[in-house]
């Protein structure tokens, strides 16, 4: 899909979803998602991103761990920048 932000382009994301949910289940979707997505400036995947914040595998992650790095996907450049740069303590996130 394209970047546009038009009511053609969530059409096609509402079918594409309805189709993906219709043949996959929403554990392996959410797989794919945490597999593919951006964590960082750099960092891609659940696997990258715990490592690269936390030093561990995913399987790991303590809960606090965890909703840090969901408070990233929303800006993953943003988030995970001002956690890369020393800007944001962990303790606050």
């Amino acid at each position: 899909l394209d970047g546009e932000r038009t009511l053609a382009r969530k059409l096609q994301e509402a079918y594409l979803t309805w189709r993906l949910e219709s043949v996959l289940p929403k554990q392996r979707l959410l797989e794919i998602y945490l597999n593919i997505a951006e964590w960082g400036r750099t960092t891609r995947g659940i696997g990258a991103a715990s490592q690269h914040y936390f030093g561990v595998e995913p399987r790991e992650l303590a809960p606090v761990e965890v909703a840090m790095l969901a408070a990233i996907l929303p800006n993953p450049h943003r988030f995970g920048g001002w956690i890369d740069d020393g800007k944001i303590a962990s303790s606050r996130l």
